[in-house]
């Protein structure tokens, strides 16, 4: 005992916790022994409260960090644009929860309970009456979803089926440059937000210059080139701060096509990024009320515990008046002062 009492206290501490690590039962939530029907369903403590490995066996030293970079990369998912068929949000487990998270109607055995597919959280029938495709998640066919995800696909659906297999795919365009004209091909990187142009062999389609690029989040608009001395002119001007890129598309239908997905590309993009925005705002609201309930509740305790101790004292006061009165201290201390 003594041995084990000369270690820093440090040491000590970080010698049980390995111990305690090691022979630590692990979680029955891990995703790795979920059953297939569970797996499809989540809950936020699954999420977040996962074990990681303590400092000394490899883990994150800093917590702090480690928790605002996964928020960040939470973040940048959630306004990323995702590609088609792609994977649907996991459904919230609906075993707790017990009103509509729309309109707070209380589940009971007439109302039930009904996954969103296009955000999978639990509402009631009426809120979830509404039937759309999503083909952002792969569901060619209407299905059940919430009224802000039946908007929502209403506007994607169009954008995944008409403009993002275009902008993807790539065309060939003339490059309109400081002293020469180019054949490029201009296409559009969605893993990384990116407009994608290359100078290519007229004939062959074969590059012949290094990819140049400009980003989806730079483009201030994109219009019809309007040319009084070439009124046949099939470009499209695409502004990106101080620089403009002028495209010459093979026919009119072409560029207006294009024009089309790239103002839909950039709306899709700005809804994504307002609704993080609201959905941010909405969280710090809640957070700043929970911070001033929690202080209206210090004050009211500090309030009450200043009553409870001024009625202390009263009742003190009155049981030492009652006191003398009983045993006349008052009378013989003001005898005694006389005398």
């Amino acid at each position: 005992m003594s041995s084990v009492s000369s270690y820093p206290r440090s040491t000590i501490a970080g010698l049980c916790a390995m111990v305690s690590w090691c022979f630590h039962a692990p979680p029955s939530n891990e995703p790795a022994l979920q059953s297939t029907a569970r797996s499809a369903y989540m809950t936020r403590q699954e999420t977040e409260g996962r074990r990681k490995a303590p400092w000394f066996l490899g883990g994150d030293v800093d917590t702090n960090t480690s928790t605002s970079s996964s928020d960040d990369d939470r973040v940048l998912d959630r306004t990323m644009i995702k590609p088609a068929n792609h994977p649907p949000p996991q459904w919230l487990r609906d075993d707790h929860i017990t009103a509509c998270m729309q309109c707070d109607q209380p589940f009971n055995v007439v109302t039930r309970k009904h996954h969103c597919r296009g955000c999978g959280l639990v509402f009631c029938v009426a809120c979830t009456s509404q039937t759309e495709r999503v083909l952002k998640y792969g569901f060619p066919d209407p299905v059940r979803v919430c009224a802000d995800c039946a908007a929502i696909a209403r506007v994607e659906n169009e954008f995944y089926e008409r403009h993002l297999p275009l902008l993807e795919r790539g065309a060939a365009f003339i490059k309109h440059g400081l002293l020469v004209k180019r054949t490029v091909l201009l296409k559009f990187d969605r893993s990384r937000l990116l407009f994608q142009y290359q100078t290519i062999d007229s004939d062959t389609g074969l590059p012949t210059d290094e990819i140049k690029a400009f980003p989806l989040d730079g483009i201030d608009y994109v219009r019809e080139v309007v040319l009084d001395k070439d009124p046949t002119a099939v470009g499209m001007l695409v502004v990106v701060g101080t620089d403009e890129h002028r495209f010459d598309a093979a026919s009119t239908r072409d560029r207006a096509r294009w024009i089309a997905a790239i103002e839909s590309v950039r709306a899709i993009r700005h809804a994504l990024l307002s609704r993080e925005r609201d959905a941010r705002s909405k969280q710090i609201e809640e957070e700043h009320a929970e911070i001033r309930q929690a202080a209206d509740s210090l004050k009211q305790i500090e309030e009450r515990k200043a009553s409870f101790h001024q009625e202390r004292l009263r009742k003190r006061a009155e049981r030492r008046e009652s006191l003398r009165a009983k045993y006349n201290l008052g009378t013989h201390a003001a005898t005694t002062a006389a005398s």
